[in-house]
């Protein structure tokens, strides 16, 4: 496996684009306005407090963008359940462990499923590490060989 070091780096690299805030604030800025007068703009039509017809015509569109902003909708967490899981236990365990919590409608399927996943990737590491162990035991007794 390749080392990362100053010396091995990829020939070409493409410089990474704007954010879309700064070309946003560009944008304003190349217009004679602020990002400040933008969201004063969009207050206003949010809440119809001018009398401009095209910062009214924005009103349908401002107010629930505003709205958005000052209140986030929080992202969906699943909830904090408890089941009898084997911590010491096989992975085996632990899965036959997970199906009867979802069977006994404890769990919900979709969270079930991905902590069985989970389960399935440390499985995964877990072969992959034993098959480096291995390797690198066989390696070590053929030039103890030579």
């Amino acid at each position: 496996m390749a080392e990362f070091t100053p010396e091995n780096q990829p020939a070409k690299r493409r410089p990474r684009g704007k954010s879309q805030r700064t070309l946003l604030q560009e944008s304003l800025e190349r217009l004679g306005t602020s990002e400040a007068s933008f969201y004063d703009t969009m207050i206003m039509a949010a809440l119809g407090l001018t009398e401009d017809e095209s910062i009214l015509k924005l009103q349908s569109f401002a107010f629930p963008e505003v709205v958005k902003r000052l209140y986030p909708i929080p992202k969906q967490v699943a909830p904090t359940v408890e089941f009898d899981y084997p911590k010491d236990g096989t992975l085996t365990e632990k899965a036959s462990a997970i199906e009867v919590a979802i069977s006994d409608g404890i769990i919900p399927p979709d969270v079930g499923v991905n902590l069985i996943s989970v389960l399935a990737h440390i499985a995964k590491i877990e072969e992959v590490t034993d098959l480096q162990e291995r390797i690198t035991k066989i390696e070590e007794s053929l030039n103890a060989q030579s």
